[in-house]
């Protein structure tokens, strides 16, 4: 193809200029929908900020050894990691769920090194959200044997429910029951946002159960309940 001239001067032949015109309009689509990872990702939990930062270190950072369901026993993030993308649980032994909080902190790590920053639409009310939508059939918790079809969320209860930024719970002499945002992102690679929550559920009195885990609640800006699943 002849190159087109202009005022005597070379320039670009019709199909290169088209290619390029094509390729930039591709950019800019590109760029409209990409996710905007120049954002910092929202950790409201100043612990977690920190080991982010220090991520390697806090992978292999030694901690109280911790008994797995399959008589293992881990005492870094890389192991106890690896044990449970391989489907061994902790152990049920109170001794083991008690450590289990020491390694919450390794399933944050490892689910904000694939996540990407996604802001609700409602940052201010996700305590409230917390307590009012969030379906506690979709996850184990001690709260299980109370909930059912019409009562299944921590306000519908009929606890008195605390309520923060990022936090709801109920805590009395018997019980702490806490569930704390810690992080908010897109989990799942869906452009939506994700919360990772950290659930502590400690008897004070009424025996000797605990259970602590880490829940990742999908898409929150979605209507109806919120759901929860354990992670990983």
């Amino acid at each position: 193809m002849t190159p087109l001239k202009l005022a005597g001067q070379r320039v670009m032949p019709v199909s290169a200029v088209l290619a390029l015109a094509l390729a930039l309009a591709s950019s800019a689509c590109k760029r409209a929908t990409d996710p905007d990872t120049t954002r910092p990702l929202d950790i409201p939990l100043p612990e977690l900020r920190s080991a982010l930062g220090a991520r390697e270190q806090s992978l292999q950072k030694t901690r109280t050894e911790l008994r797995l369901s399959d008589g293992a026993v881990v005492t870094i993030c890389e192991g106890y990691l690896k044990a449970r993308q391989a489907g061994v649980r902790v152990a049920e032994a109170v001794e083991a769920q008690l450590v289990m909080s020491e390694y919450l902190v390794c399933d944050a790590l490892q689910a904000l090194s694939t996540a990407v920053p996604a802001a609700s639409s409602s940052p201010s009310t996700r305590g409230e959200q917390l307590a009012e939508r969030l379906d506690l059939r979709s996850f184990p918790s001690s709260r299980g044997p109370r909930v059912d079809e019409s009562k299944h969320t921590l306000q519908a209860l009929g606890d008195h429910v605390t309520v923060t930024a990022v936090a709801a719970s109920v805590e009395d002499d018997t019980w702490n029951y806490q569930l704390r945002i810690v992080a908010e992102a897109d989990f799942d690679g869906d452009d939506k946002p994700d919360w990772l929550v950290w659930l502590t559920d400690e008897a004070r009195s009424e025996g000797n159960y605990r259970g602590y885990s880490t829940l990742l609640i999908s898409n929150v800006d979605a209507p109806g309940p919120l759901l929860a699943k354990e992670y990983p």
